[in-house]
């Protein structure tokens, strides 16, 4: 009996691996579009505001990375129609990390 030859194995991760790649690009491409639309809007209405803004503006997935938030506000910022006035800490309990010990 012949083994199977381990490059076809290796051709079959690496498409699998590029074909996972190529998603994650599209659908972060996609939400950081909707949230750079979203974050406007709300500027446009209250005019200051903080990255934890955006999930109450816009229903995201949980499959959704939360570096898509902060490429929406650096492209805003980047192409210099908003500007960051002031740092502030984030509300959101993720953002702090997850408590994985019971407290006492």
């Amino acid at each position: 009996m012949s083994q199977p030859d381990p490059r076809q194995g290796l051709e079959k991760g690496r498409a699998i691996r590029d074909a996972k790649i190529a998603l994650v690009l599209i659908h972060k491409q996609f939400w950081t579009s909707r949230f750079e639309h979203a974050w406007l809007t709300f500027l446009m209405t209250y005019q200051r505001g903080s990255i934890d803004d955006i999930p109450l503006l816009v229903d995201v997935p949980d499959e959704i990375g939360r570096s898509a938030w902060g490429a929406a506000t650096r492209a805003l910022v980047s192409a210099n129609l908003i500007a960051v006035v002031a740092r502030v800490q984030s509300r959101r309990p993720l953002r702090h990390g997850p408590r994985t010990r019971s407290s006492r």
